[in-house]
């Protein structure tokens, strides 16, 4: 009779074994100091596990300085509002000096020097005014050059931590603790 049965073979070969695919991970900043390397060959890991530890001292020291620049931008700002509040008040007092002095030139109290002067007061105070508002549009730019300065430092902070894209062993090494990335 014809019966079922598990047949078993093996095969016995000699040669390397080496993955389907390899994937470099590098970090995604440069210049910074390794301090800490957390896979070792052989070691199997997960995605998005983190690799190694790169040093954070001088990204935190810039983002520091720019926070400092950024209060004193701010504070531009701030300045730059004071100064169009008084060059409105200053306009505002030139335009009424300029038509007081028509109407007293109209009426020949007042010499035509006299008037030409108020004139060219409220101009002046006029041209002060868009100046100061000038002032307040550049202090804005450069708070938002600050801004974003400081996503560009978040940034490269989030990627001091050097992670696995995939999950797999790791087969090389190349990294040591303060070495430069």
């Amino acid at each position: 009779p014809v019966t079922k049965a598990t047949l078993t073979d093996r095969v016995i070969a000699t040669g390397i074994v080496g993955p389907v695919e390899q994937v470099d991970v590098q970090p995604q900043i440069d210049g910074q100091a390794v301090d800490a390397v957390l896979a070792e060959v052989s070691d199997k890991v997960e995605a998005g596990q983190v690799l190694a530890r790169l040093s954070r001292d001088t990204l935190n020291l810039a983002k520091s300085q720019l926070l400092a620049s950024r209060a004193s931008a701010a504070a531009s700002v701030a300045q730059a509002d004071a100064s169009i509040l008084q060059a409105e008040a200053n306009r505002d007092e030139a335009v009424r000096q300029r038509d007081r002095s028509q109407a007293l030139r109209a009426q020949g109290n007042v010499p035509q020097a006299a008037t030409d002067q108020a004139i060219a007061s409220a101009i002046s105070a006029e041209a002060n005014v868009a100046v100061a508002r000038q002032a307040k549009l550049s202090a804005e730019a450069q708070g938002n050059l600050i801004e974003a300065q400081i996503a560009d430092v978040d940034l490269r902070l989030s990627r001091t931590e050097v992670k696995a894209p995939v999950a797999g062993e790791v087969v090389i090494k190349n990294a040591r603790v303060g070495a430069i990335a």
